[in-house]
């Protein structure tokens, strides 16, 4: 993949813009002529313009800087459009194009090259649901390798451990273990529990180490900001992962709000279908079902909604009210005959929260047993999962749970300009893709992370546009490629060592996280909360 990884190089030197017949890409040997991972390969359609080898591009580096020859390097003359040598020896320059520091450039360029002919090098600190995806989908194209994991859970550490061929004195009990030994890492993925983030986050980043942070960030404002700060000062590639930015869908939707495809936007609808069984999983049984165990509902699940309605309408949000509550999953709406597990309980086929319906399917469908049923047991038997459901968590019954999070709740925010947005999170629906309407002065588009439908009021004319596929490995396709294109923008920007081409800005996480707690705290108070002016970034 050196390709692929010289062009970040060659678009940070110049502008330089290839003859069209080098128009190329690096297409990975699958068989396929297209690579269906290329939304996530580059930074835009310009950056995908790379030679049609590592050699040419070296060339190319070389016309650039200046220098009176190239055939130290072994390269040749460059090539006409139908292959045949051109009768202009580019290699040879009477007179140097580039000062001296972008000769430097040049050099230092080189030595990127040789460097990045060896993949990445990324640890694991935590190696649950998320830590495993992100490490698995970091060596779907051979770029990185996992060269150490750390969890608690010697299972969970050694499945992903034995997956990536990691020698066993790299496979730690704790990141504390980690961070201390020496650095045998160029990246950390951290995907500990939510208040497990500031520690490590903080110690990894001191260590030298780049950082891909599960979200949200921490579960403080203060801890958040601290993060933020450390990766500004430690000059860290820092990755917060909101995947919803980086999916073929978001991709596609942002091009036509920047072309004016509707015109200004004016108001923007936004719905998270959590799906009843998921809720039930993760916030009513699961993880994320206590404040004082994790976070609440709005900042552990929609913190990325909530950075991607700002990453839509593209302005600084500066009022925000919000509603909900915990209205289903409580004591009192508990029926009469139920029982305190499923399994020991006369209503479990007609409960659509019981257990055993929601997790026996799982079996033999590999996506499924990958998540949800994991987390629940990693035996992955018929006989497995009943005794994981007659002893664990996950098969108490829903109505006597200590759980305390909201399971609806409602955001309305007012952006700059008058630009404004309203955001939906609700247990009750299926589990399905967030859907959204946007309202333009020239026209609307609704979606469902599927399909983008276009009405433009110019023309009358409605246009439906379908989001382009990314074939992944079974198992690895989330968040509607977004884990991918996470991934692949953090690889990115690792390679190239110019995280600002893949990767946004940290503090605009870091605003979507104080919106979220802002948000919080206006349901609690019933109160509109005004952030004009407010010390935030």
């Amino acid at each position: 993949m050196v390709e692929g990884r010289l062009v970040g190089a060659r678009h940070r030197i110049d502008q330089y813009e290839p003859p069209a017949s080098s128009i190329a890409h690096r297409v990975p040997e699958t068989g396929s002529s297209v690579d269906p991972l290329r939304p996530y390969l580059v930074a835009d359609d310009e950056l995908a313009r790379a030679g049609k080898s590592a050699e040419e591009l070296l060339r190319r580096l070389v016309v650039l800087s200046g220098a009176h020859s190239c055939r130290s390097l072994s390269v040749g003359p460059p090539q006409s459009p139908q292959g045949q040598q051109s009768n202009s020896n580019l290699c040879d320059r009477s007179e140097p194009k580039w000062p001296k520091v972008q000769t430097a450039l040049f050099v230092w360029s080189i030595q990127r090259w040789a460097c990045m002919t060896q993949p990445v090098r990324i640890a694991v600190a935590g190696a649950g649901n998320r830590g495993q995806r992100y490490a698995d989908l970091a060596m779907v194209d051979g770029r990185a390798q996992i060269v150490a994991v750390a969890d608690p859970d010697c299972t969970r550490r050694d499945e992903l451990a034995d997956r990536h061929a990691v020698s066993t004195d790299r496979r730690f009990e704790s990141w504390e273990a980690l961070v201390d030994g020496p650095r045998i890492a160029d990246a950390v993925v951290v995907a500990t529990q939510d208040r497990l983030h500031y520690e490590p986050a903080l110690a990894f980043l001191d260590g030298g180490y780049h950082l891909l942070l599960e979200k949200p960030i921490a579960t403080t404002p203060e801890q958040c900001d601290r993060i933020v700060e450390a990766a500004e000062r430690a000059g860290a590639t820092f990755a917060v992962a909101h995947v919803l930015r980086y999916t073929p869908y978001t991709l596609t939707l942002k091009r036509l709000l920047d072309s004016d495809a509707i015109g200004d936007v004016v108001s923007v609808e936004h719905l998270e279908p959590i799906g009843w069984w998921h809720f039930a999983h993760s916030f009513v049984r699961g993880h994320w079902r206590r404040e004082d165990e994790s976070t609440f509902m709005l900042l552990a699940k929609c913190v990325h909604d909530i950075d991607w309605l700002s990453h839509v309408v593209g302005r600084p949000a500066r009022r925000v009210s919000s509603f909900g509550g915990l209205h289903h999953f409580r004591a009192d709406q508990r029926p009469a005959d139920a029982a305190d597990r499923c399994l020991d309980c006369v209503l479990q086929q007609s409960c659509p929260y019981s257990a055993p319906k929601i997790y026996l399917p799982c079996l033999g469908d590999r996506a499924r047993e990958r998540w949800p049923l994991h987390t629940v047991t990693s035996d992955l038997t018929v006989e497995g999962v009943l005794s994981a459901l007659q002893n664990g968590p996950y098969g108490r019954c829903v109505y006597a749970c200590d759980n305390d999070v909201v399971d609806h709740q409602v955001v309305s925010i007012e952006y700059e300009g008058g630009v404004t947005a309203s955001f939906t999170a609700t247990a009750f629906t299926g589990f399905e893709f967030r859907k959204t309407k946007l309202f333009g002065t020239h026209g609307c588009i609704e979606g469902d992370g599927t399909v983008l439908d276009l009405l433009d009021f110019r023309t009358g004319q409605r246009e439906r546009i379908p989001m382009p596929t990314v074939d992944m490995p079974e198992g690895l396709e989330g968040h509607g490629g977004g884990d991918a294109g996470l991934v692949r923008a953090f690889v990115n920007a690792l390679v190239s060592g110019d995280p600002a081409a893949h990767l946004p800005d940290p503090r605009q996480a870091l605003a979507a996280h104080h919106l979220t707690w802002a948000a919080e705290q206006a349901r609690l108070t019933a109160s509109v909360i005004d952030l004009f002016g407010a010390d935030r970034p």
